[in-house]
């Protein structure tokens, strides 16, 4: 294989051994054809394609649920003006972009799209951006955008579409939090919930001129879930607030529910659970939970971290801890169960400002990564890192993942680079996709890898083992097994 050259196709790339060498299980691939760097390593660092600031590659990304035409798919926005771009990962470790024009930005004058969602089940693949401030007015707005699909090899220009609804526009911070679910409606049609700064709307089925639910929740058993965000004076924490879609509880209809983060600048955050009411016209509070930490809330995972089948959830509150709550689903709804003891650093400087679920071991459970970009890492401050953590059932907490999987960072930390800005998992598709005809690609083919992003570049690790095992008859190592 060639290695992907500096520059290639609008992404500079390169290979890098990160202080985590990754977990080889029996049978795994040898990766040290995987670049003709020295160092050789299972880990692809993508710089940022042309029209992004030299600051403003990896601090939004969204993995997207199919590969668009290759093996692995992701969106990245920029916060420092209306940038876009689709990056996409071929099983062989090879990485090209396509970006938006600004031209296309014509609605958004240019503001910056800090929030972005794939609308589930889309096709081709529809984007909800988010621009929660206006060339500096004190409104947001929030835009659709469908990718072109896999047989195209750019991206459109000027589809990105206003949602003029009744969501009300003028909202201050409109768009601030975004996702997609199926919390009510139409089985299969997916619902956009879209976070303001001083409330939330649910735009039942898709359609923005059918049912949008704004306003206060119905109060719930402990109290309102609060929808008010206020602002900390860390600019980092005004780009998003925290939004998601979950089934924690057992329902009988498959309908998730709402999580709302509501950070403070002075008392303590609290995370909201909300369900949209019969008829989609109310919502209503299930259960709050309130933090010790005025950042409480900042950051969700979502995942099975004891492996029982069920999700579970974790919250952050930087800059010292995560909380993992576990068995949802074997309580009555709106009963919210009690915390494993706190995953707490004692050094972090912003533990917790991004986390995920990612089954990084190959055993059955997910594993829980907890990001702090603003940590000292080789001497260098601000370099960052990313720490894993896994549920003891026998000690019944989370513990520090073995190395070589407990630390990821960059193998030569440079200050300020942010490494964990954002940390998520990323579908990856070992089948050929000329063979799925743009269908979805087989379970047993979908592995999920690690993305990480800085400030200024993006880390794909091709986690080998058993999530990306060689391919059978396979008898040289080679990256072509992922």
């Amino acid at each position: 294989m060639s290695p992907v050259k500096e520059g290639q196709s609008g992404v500079s790339t390169r290979s890098r051994t990160i202080m985590a060498v990754l977990w080889l299980g029996v049978g795994a691939c040898n990766w040290t054809k995987f670049s003709d760097d020295a160092d050789r390593a299972p880990v692809r660092s993508i710089g940022s394609p042309s029209g992004f600031d030299s600051s403003d590659f990896g601090k939004s990304l969204l993995p997207l649920s199919g590969g668009q035409g290759s093996a692995a798919a992701f969106i990245a926005t920029g916060f420092n003006g209306s940038h876009l771009a689709l990056v996409k990962v071929d099983d062989h470790g090879g990485v090209t972009s396509a970006a938006v024009s600004t031209t296309a930005f014509t609605d958004t004058e240019s503001s910056a799209v800090t929030s972005v969602a794939e609308i589930a089940g889309s096709s081709p693949t529809l984007l909800l951006l988010g621009t929660p401030t206006v060339r500096d007015k004190d409104f947001g707005r929030v835009y659709t955008y469908q990718l072109p699909g896999p047989a195209v090899a750019g991206l459109g220009d000027g589809a990105v579409t206003t949602l003029h609804s009744k969501l009300g526009e003028m909202d201050s911070g409109l768009g601030r939090g975004l996702a997609t679910g199926f919390v009510g409606g139409v089985a299969g049609t997916a619902d956009l919930i879209i976070g303001g700064d001083n409330d939330l709307a649910v735009v039942v089925d898709g359609n923005p001129e059918m049912t949008a639910v704004a306003t206060v929740p119905v109060p719930g058993p402990d109290g309102d879930c609060e929808v008010a965000y206020e602002h900390l004076q860390d600019p980092r924490y005004l780009a998003r607030r925290p939004l998601a879609t979950a089934r924690l509880w057992a329902d009988p209809a498959g309908v998730q529910q709402i999580l709302v983060g509501s950070t403070h600048a002075g008392t303590p955050g609290k995370v909201g659970i909300m369900a949209l009411g019969p008829g989609g016209t109310t919502l209503s509070c299930l259960a709050s939970i309130t933090g010790t930490q005025p950042k409480f809330g900042h950051a969700f995972a979502v995942g099975d971290f004891d492996g029982d089948g069920a999700d579970d959830l974790a919250i952050s509150a930087p800059p010292k801890q995560v909380l993992v709550y576990l068995g949802w689903s074997k309580l009555p709804i709106g009963t919210v169960p009690a915390p494993l003891a706190p995953v707490v650093s004692n050094t972090g400087v912003d533990f917790g400002f991004s986390i995920t679920a990612l089954n990084v071991d190959g055993l059955p459970g997910d594993e829980l990564l907890i990001s702090d970009p603003r940590a000292t890492v080789g001497g260098q401050a601000n370099a960052g890192q990313v720490l894993g953590f896994k549920y003891d059932p026998a000690s019944a907490t989370m513990v520090s993942l073995a190395a070589p999987l407990a630390e990821f960072s960059d193998h030569a930390p440079e200050s300020d680079a942010a490494f964990g800005y954002t940390v998520n998992g990323l579908n990856f598709c070992r089948t050929d996709p000329a063979s799925l005809a743009g269908g979805p690609c087989p379970i047993s083919d979908l592995s999920r890898i690690l993305l990480v992003g800085a400030s200024n570049e993006v880390f794909v690790y091709f986690r080998v083992g058993s999530n990306i095992p060689m391919p059978t008859g396979a008898t040289a190592p080679d990256v072509r097994t992922p």
